[in-house]
């Protein structure tokens, strides 16, 4: 997977985001863990966990892997269900591949 935090992410890789959920500032599971993600297109997804895309890796903290298959802008927020009053959203440059087709 790729860290889309130190490297140029490209059409057809997995990007790999940390989802955290909170409650008054500390990390807690909401009764349902769930990520969206919107491609440059506007197709747009919901995963919920448990999913291979989405692992659960302590209290409140999430990995969403998303497997970009356009160039541009993507955009991926955590949502739940539940008492939770703070998740993340994260938004990755794709650029196009000369190896992809």
């Amino acid at each position: 997977m790729i860290d889309s935090n130190r490297h140029p992410v490209y059409v057809g890789q997995r990007i790999l985001v940390e989802i955290e959920y909170r409650l008054n500032g500390n990390p807690t599971d909401p009764t349902i863990a769930q990520y969206t993600y919107r491609s440059p297109l506007g197709t747009v997804a919901t995963i919920t966990y448990p999913n291979e895309a989405f692992i659960r890796r302590s209290e409140g903290l999430y990995d969403a892997s998303v497997l970009v298959d356009e160039p541009g802008t993507w955009v991926i927020r955590g949502i739940a269900a539940g008492i939770i009053d703070g998740v993340n959203e994260f938004t990755q440059e794709v650029l196009a591949s000369g190896l992809s087709g």
